[in-house]
């Protein structure tokens, strides 16, 4: 009977040692995420892309391995390709664990990261719930305190490199356009007898993509407070712009009399009449430059242009440089001279 007794509480007792630890061993869970220093102390609660996120838990005891297994979720969307840059983990469950994401880097990469800015409530800035999970294990996210009206706003844009990506930006464009109007820049190398040359189609369109490919580079450059990389299309349609430019230019007369009729005349008209290849070539021209542009706002990454897309603007400039070369002669040229007469000689007879 006494063994019993005896066995009954030590049963109890290891029931109450039991409950005991799991309430002292809590789950882990995500308390704060903003950024710190390097004494993982909170300076700000609101980064921006350029910072490094960090994300304070408790409740689990990590080693350096295993804390760098972790993975930041944003508004449920997983960044699995971004890993931690650093990792301060705690040595007991009730102390706080940091770990570190740059944001930078994901920007560029994933998926995931273009989907979260398709999705977020603001240009500028946006709010988002910021949890993470164990990468290798049954995807399963940790319980979060910033969710809610707890959520972390992150900045997309920093105001005073807003401002100075504007400025640059307006800068450039009124540079080509005055350049454009005021000079020959964009114009035909011929020499008319009155009035300006005639706007140059192949000019024009490398003009256009130089500063939108400009623009996009200067303006993610600044906001990322990096040298952003080049996307493939956007070399390929620069060196599509420009094999045109070449290529017309041979073709081009040098000596010409034809005056400038206005600029959408100079670029679609032939003759006075519309050019079809012409007016094909400006219209995907400024299709593809408006989505290009809208793209690369809508994701902070340089837009990559499908191989149709690309193959659409060379075909387009094939189409123009075969069908729409100018006459050598033009309207306005010298009048050619009227044969010479054939000498007479003495023996005609006097009518």
């Amino acid at each position: 009977m006494r063994t019993l007794v005896i066995a009954g509480c030590a049963t109890a007792g290891c029931v109450a040692l039991r409950a005991t630890a799991d309430a002292e061993t809590p789950k882990p869970m995500v308390k704060w995420a903003g950024v710190v220093d390097a004494d993982c102390q909170e300076t700000a609660s609101h980064p921006w892309l350029g910072d490094e996120l960090a994300v304070q838990f408790q409740g689990k005891v990590l080693s350096h391995q295993e804390c760098r297994g972790l993975r930041l979720v944003l508004s449920n969307l997983e960044l699995p390709d971004l890993e931690p840059s650093s990792c301060t983990p705690a040595t007991t469950p009730t102390e706080t664990s940091t770990v570190e994401f740059p944001i930078r880097a994901v920007a560029r990469n994933t998926e995931a990261w273009k989907e979260f800015l398709r999705l977020r409530g603001g240009v500028i800035s946006t709010r988002t719930d910021v949890t993470l999970f164990e990468q290798g294990e049954v995807a399963r996210h940790w319980p979060t305190s910033v969710t809610g009206k707890n959520r972390l706003k992150l900045y997309l844009v920093r105001q005073g490199w807003s401002w100075a990506a504007g400025l640059a930006s307006i800068g450039i464009i009124t540079l080509v356009v005055v350049l454009g109007w005021k000079t020959n820049l964009l114009r035909r190398p011929t020499k008319p007898e009155e009035g300006r040359p005639p706007f140059s189609l192949s000019r024009v369109q490398m003009a256009w993509w130089f500063v939108l490919v400009a623009l996009a580079f200067l303006g993610l450059t600044l906001l990322f407070a990096a040298p952003v990389e080049f996307s493939a299309s956007a070399l390929g349609l620069l060196t599509i712009s420009g094999g045109t430019k070449l290529v017309r230019g041979a073709l081009e007369p040098k000596l010409s009399s034809d005056e400038s009729k206005g600029f959408f005349a100079d670029l679609c008209y032939v003759d006075g009449e519309p050019n079809l290849p012409r007016l094909q070539k400006v219209i995907w021209t400024v299709i593809l430059g408006v989505l290009f542009l809208q793209q690369t706002a809508a994701t902070l990454v340089m837009y990559e242009l499908t191989a149709t897309m690309l193959s659409l603007m060379a075909l387009s400039a094939g189409t123009y440089l075969s069908m729409s070369r100018e006459p050598e002669t033009t309207q306005g040229s010298p009048e050619p001279a009227a044969p010479a007469s054939k000498p007479t000689t003495g023996f005609q007879q006097e009518s």
